[in-house]
């Protein structure tokens, strides 16, 4: 969409030239910010669907490996039965049994460093997804607005207002970020 310079800001007038003008004007933002929007929201629909399942994926991973994170319950039964032996046995021969003290468990580093990369890749999916979906709900609003039927004059101003918040948001910045978020959550 191209900016009104201030100087020529469209006033409230009935002049059938200016009319004209501004109609064409209006015509040519519309093409441009359909394009746009459209454009945005087709890769947005596209961004979601990916993020939506490479989380499920990666949740899926996570919890199955969270186990390792943990003591395994199997070695827990095993030590004590191991123990209870023990002093059975040494009530059994009358002799002092003395039960030795176990270490407490600690996770395996590269489990941590394996987990700790999965969360920030989790996080960074679902961030993706979660913009996505803000700018696919801008892009509605901004389509909503657009098309509210007005005089030329006052759809001009409307268009050229939310083109102007556009570029002070950075929105094509935000729209070009979310890929890259999701391709790093990815690596």
């Amino acid at each position: 969409m191209f900016l009104i310079p201030r100087g020529l800001c469209p006033t409230l007038t009935t002049n059938p030239t200016t009319l004209k003008i501004w109609s064409v004007y209006i015509g040519e933002a519309e093409k441009y910010d359909k394009v746009l929007v459209d454009s945005w929201k087709n890769d947005m629909d596209s961004l979601l669907i990916f993020a939506g399942l490479f989380s499920a994926i990666l949740t899926a991973f996570i919890i199955e490996s969270y186990k390792t994170l943990s003591q395994d319950s199997g070695d827990d039964t095993v030590a004590l039965l191991t123990q209870i032996s023990v002093q059975l046995s040494g009530i059994a021969n009358g002799s002092a049994v003395e039960i030795p003290l176990r270490e407490p468990f600690i996770p395996p580093t590269s489990s941590l460093i394996c987990h700790l990369l999965w969360f920030v890749s989790l996080g960074l999916s679902l961030s993706c997804a979660l913009t996505a979906t803000l700018v696919e709900q801008w892009a509605r609003d901004f389509t909503y607005k657009t098309e509210m039927r007005s005089s030329p004059v006052v759809r001009a101003r409307i268009l050229a207002y939310l083109y102007h918040g556009l570029e002070r948001f950075e929105m094509h910045a935000v729209v070009e970020v979310i890929p890259l978020l999701l391709h790093l959550s990815l690596v």
